[in-house]
């Protein structure tokens, strides 16, 4: 095995920015508001880092302290090593096959004089490098609970900096066999999996935070916690037996048997590596060359299939298109479909929390005045409303947009496939959570029946008002899919002109209702009238933009 190939492999494949600066848009600034911008973004990436450290350690420090009651130190420790390896191998089991055997730079290294052995490794340490910090991130906050209550101490400091550096081996280890087993006589290549690794760890994490949030609003009461160790002591104590190895990795750190889970828990991790290893030494390059040549093939076929006449007409066309580019890339789809269930999302955190009752109660002293149906309405219209689908249209489609040029389409088509794609995904969401609310806050439904006309002319309004602001001046120069959307400031600008259009359509509302004197359904038919007017003006405006971006460059 020659390091010296390997460390060039993995410096190549490295070259430039780091991967985390280029996913979280810390790129070396040349202006100086750009800056400005990369240090606003780096404070707040740290606060929500520290924010999610800050949650874990307090669900940790709960199980510290109910371990302490059932005579069992180090619980923290346990629950905390079995939490960083879970979720190191669910995330590590959906990632693993885009590092392995989807790299782009995969091609090339298989044309060069390099063993099969060496190129294994290289990619082998990309992917360890890549879920050791995810590793460490969740890890951490149980070992420094566990420091701050038992004391710091020579096996504590050890155990620390052992098992942060090479447990991480196992559970990437085990999913790396996993993947392999399924990829190597796989007939699809196993892309697109991120996503759901992505959206199974935020779950994850609104729950650890939705249970940090319930045990600071009793006040850090430790007879809570008492009670609850009283109650479930036994279901602990059974759990930790279960959990053999996190045990020994507990026990390592608190000195009782050190020297013999030391020697079990290393022999352990090496059996996972080595059996990873001799698992895919024989079939890695072949296999990598088998999906590459499947992933040709499925190009090949995809280009003859949309090279047929369509089916469903421009705009259905247009609109499939629009769909099968937010499904290219994950980071599109997190963004965008998370933001279409954005009240869903809240709720599980309230309830979670336990600050739902609050809310319910608020909500049902306001359901007994007037304008509470425009409340409700409001309320969900700025949720969909507060949206990047349309804000970065243009600037997703990247060096497509070239190719969107050449085609025999009018502007006014391309707008209006967006705006349909946009409605699709935020209006029938918005139209579900209208009837929910109906139900949950009993509404009439007379009230909804203005509701989803009214939410069709201003989500109109506000999508054809992003695609305005994104044609005028769209980012295709993107490397990375989280800098079209996430790193885009159109769909921030965006976000705030659909803000001053909500608040003037609720003081609009306010006018008519109290004002006036209109009665709460004739002030909201009232406002369909101002609604189309916005609606056909945000149209036009957006097909006007939209003639200068596809005009001849």
């Amino acid at each position: 095995m020659n390091m010296h190939d390997i460390l060039r492999m993995v410096g190549a494949s490295t070259k430039g920015e780091s991967r985390f600066r280029q996913l979280m848009g810390l790129s070396s600034p040349t202006k100086t508001h750009a800056r400005i911008v990369r240090v606003l973004i780096a404070v707040s990436i740290t606060l929500v880092f520290g924010m999610m450290l800050f949650f874990l350690g307090l669900n940790y420090l709960q199980l510290e302290l109910m371990g302490a009651y059932v005579g069992v130190p180090g619980l923290s420790w346990v629950f905390g090593s079995f939490a960083a390896g879970l979720m190191t191998f669910i995330f590590a089991l959906f990632s693993s096959g885009t590092i392995l055997y989807h790299g782009e730079d995969l091609r090339l290294l298989l044309t060069l004089p390099v063993t099969q052995s060496d190129l294994l490794a290289s990619r082998l340490l990309l992917h360890y490098r890549m879920h050791f910090m995810l590793h460490a991130f969740i890890f951490l906050p149980a070992q420094i609970v566990c420091l701050f209550q038992n004391g710091l101490t020579v096996a504590i400091a050890v155990s620390v900096v052992f098992q942060t550096v090479f447990i991480p081996f196992l559970p990437i280890s085990l999913s790396l066999m996993v993947i392999h087993i399924f990829l190597r006589r796989s007939s699809s290549g196993g892309r697109g999996r991120e996503s759901w690794a992505v959206g199974i760890m935020i779950f994850l994490l609104v729950i650890v935070q939705g249970l940090a949030s319930r045990w600071l609003q009793s006040g850090f009461d430790a007879s809570s916690v008492q009670k609850i160790a009283e109650t479930y002591g036994t279901v602990l104590l059974r759990l930790r037996s279960w959990l053999f190895f996190n045990t020994w990795l507990s026990d390592m750190a608190l000195r009782i048997q050190p020297l013999r889970n030391l020697v079990l828990t290393a022999a352990l991790v090496l059996a996972s590596i080595l059996s990873a290893l001799l698992l895919m030494k024989n079939e890695y390059v072949e296999t990598v060359q088998r999906l590459s040549e499947m992933s040709v093939k499925a190009r090949a076929h995809n280009g003859k299939r949309n090279g047929r006449v369509p089916a469903h007409g421009v705009v259905g066309t247009l609109v499939r298109r629009e769909f099968a580019v937010l499904n290219n890339h994950s980071a599109f789809r997190m963004e965008l479909y998370a933001e279409a269930c954005i009240p869903v999302i809240l709720v599980v955190v309230y309830a979670i929390s336990g600050t739902l009752d609050q809310f319910s109660a608020v909500a049902g002293t306001l359901s007994k005045h007037e304008f509470f149906p425009f409340i409700v309405c409001g309320i969900l219209l700025l949720m969909a409303s507060f949206s990047m689908m349309s804000s970065t249209s243009f600037s997703r489609e990247g060096k497509l947009l070239e190719a969107s040029r050449t085609l025999p389409v009018e502007p006014a088509t391309f707008i209006k496939a967006k705006l349909l794609a946009h409605l699709l995904l935020f209006h029938t969401s918005y139209v579900v959570f209208v009837i929910a609310a109906s139900f949950l806050f009993a509404l009439s439904f007379v009230h909804v029946l203005w509701m989803i006309p009214l939410g069709f002319l201003i989500l109109s309004a506000t999508a054809c008002l992003g695609l305005a602001i994104d044609a005028r001046q769209p980012r295709l120069d993107w490397k990375l899919p989280q800098q079209a959307v996430k790193q885009n400031m159109n769909g921030m600008l965006a976000m705030g002109v659909s803000l001053v259009l909500l608040v003037i359509f609720a003081a609009f509302a306010y006018l008519l209702k109290e004002l006036i004197g209109l009665g709460t359904v004739l002030s909201a038919l009232t406002l369909l009238v101002p609604g189309g007017a916005v609606c056909f003006f945000s149209y036009t405006l957006a097909v006007g933009q939209a003639s200068k971006l596809y005009a001849p460059q």
